[in-house]
């Protein structure tokens, strides 16, 4: 997440606010040496401070907002939350048996008030464990989902509701078709593992099946297990995993596929989209000594991006790989490298 010039990056307990211009590179000649620590400036430790553990978080001009999930019971310690997560007891006194509908938020204009948190005083309407966020033509869309310590076999609803800004009002959607209003027989069936967004659909992949959701007619759809059934690039066949439009572009996006950035151009033909894998953002060393188990991609404004991908480093230490990098669209005129798409077509890529 970007803040004019900040890095905002949230851990299940830890809000972290990074000056992007001081991250440095370990010198090539001296790999085997401790990775640098990220340059912060500020951390909010969330769990020590009341909050809820696992918020998930949007931002809306200059604010920035945390939404729902559990909050354990006093007591518990930081070691606990990481080590034993399936057997921390929730606060039962918060919220709903301890699953949070709360929204807090905090202003992002100066360094010192971004972790000034205060509660917004419109909550959302059933609260939402370890949501999933996604936002379509300015409203914020919430889907419930998977449970850090609260039970899983009791859903709580409503499971998916919609905030409008404007308004500051929230609206309960339909439920979708993978959490039945009656208990869960195998949790597993109804696991949500990624969410994305193309148009005015959102797409979810829940166990083996991928569903949509259209914003305009309000209808779920459930597409069956082949990812060939949705629209989303091949590149995202493994999992969902959200994308970012290259500002001011409207046709390049940039995302990740395993432990790989790659540039997607759109063409406005119709025709086959042109991918370019983006070799020369990852340090072939950090690429291959990092066990990757989460990502993501960051427009910062203005042809500028940044990956952030977190994982085990070396087998050892729990790290995160931090780049930032510029897109510039070739002319046509320019002799652009081809790339073969999907497809098996060549086209001139974006760089």
């Amino acid at each position: 997440m970007e803040c004019k010039g900040v890095l905002l990056v949230a851990t299940p307990s830890l809000l972290l606010a990074i000056d992007p211009a001081r991250l440095t590179t370990r010198p090539e000649k001296d790999l085997k040496s401790q990775m640098p620590s990220p340059p912060v400036f500020k951390v909010l430790n969330m769990v020590a401070n009341g909050f809820p553990y696992g918020m998930r978080f949007f931002v809306r001009e200059s604010k920035l907002y945390l939404v729902g999930d559990e909050k354990s019971a006093e007591g518990v310690s930081m070691e606990q939350l990481y080590y034993e997560e399936d057997d921390i007891e929730v606060d039962s006194s918060f919220g709903t048996q301890g699953a949070s509908p709360y929204i807090y938020v905090s202003d992002l204009t100066t360094p010192d008030s971004i972790t000034d948190l205060c509660k917004l005083p419109t909550a959302m309407l059933g609260p939402k464990p370890n949501p999933y966020i996604a936002e379509v033509e300015g409203k914020i869309y919430v889907l419930y989902g998977n449970p850090y310590f609260y039970p899983q076999d009791d859903l709580l609803f409503p499971t998916f509701e919609v905030y409008d800004p404007s308004v500051g009002q929230w609206e309960a959607l339909p439920d979708p078709p993978f959490y039945p209003r009656e208990n869960w027989i195998d949790v597993e069936e109804f696991e949500v593992h990624a969410i994305s967004v193309m148009g005015t659909s959102i797409y979810v992949k829940a166990s083996k099946n991928y569903h949509s959701y259209n914003v305009n007619t309000k209808i779920w759809d459930s597409l069956g297990s082949k990812f060939s059934a949705t629209p989303l690039l091949h590149p995202m066949q493994s999992c969902i995993h959200p994308a970012k439009i290259v500002p001011p572009y409207d046709d390049i996006f940039i995302g990740l596929h395993s432990a790989t950035a790659f540039a997607v151009l759109i063409h406005s033909d119709g025709t086959s989209p042109s991918y370019q894998f983006l070799d020369e953002v990852f340090n072939e060393y950090y690429k291959y000594n990092l066990i990757s188990t989460s990502g993501a991609v960051i427009n910062m404004g203005e042809k500028e991006m940044c990956v952030i991908m977190a994982g085990i480093w070396e087998g050892k230490h729990t790290t995160a790989y931090i780049t930032t990098f510029h897109i510039e669209k070739l002319h046509a005129s320019a002799q652009a490298p081809a790339v073969t798409s999907a497809e098996g077509s060549s086209a001139p890529a974006p760089k």
